[in-house]
């Protein structure tokens, strides 16, 4: 079994909308980042709270031969990942994370 190292560049999402956390308003977090050399997954974390042990994964892309069908192309995640917000419709945006697909 390979053990993969996360050494990838992190970003940080912060939305426009708020939680309530342990009684305080906390804008919702996003984490994400690849594993660069480590592996072919992106992992994003919900990083709301103010203490990691309560940080918890919304999600993850695994790709290479392994992965789910959709990314089986996404080679090593070297890439930084950036935000943005994608227009959908005429009165509808998508917040999205942008990244490569390899080297």
């Amino acid at each position: 079994m390979a053990v993969a190292t996360v050494d990838g560049s992190p970003a940080l999402y912060r939305s426009n909308t708020t939680r309530n956390v342990s009684g305080v308003d906390h804008y919702v977090k996003t984490l994400v980042f690849g594993e660069r050399a480590g592996g072919r997954s992106y992992w994003a974390l919900d990083v709301t709270a103010p203490d990691p042990a309560s940080w918890k994964v919304k999600w993850t892309i695994e790709g290479g031969a392994s992965g789910v069908t959709d990314y089986q192309e996404l080679g090593y995640t070297w890439s930084k990942p950036f935000f943005a917000r994608l227009k959908t419709s005429a009165t509808t945006t998508k917040e999205v994370v942008i990244f490569a697909g390899g080297y």
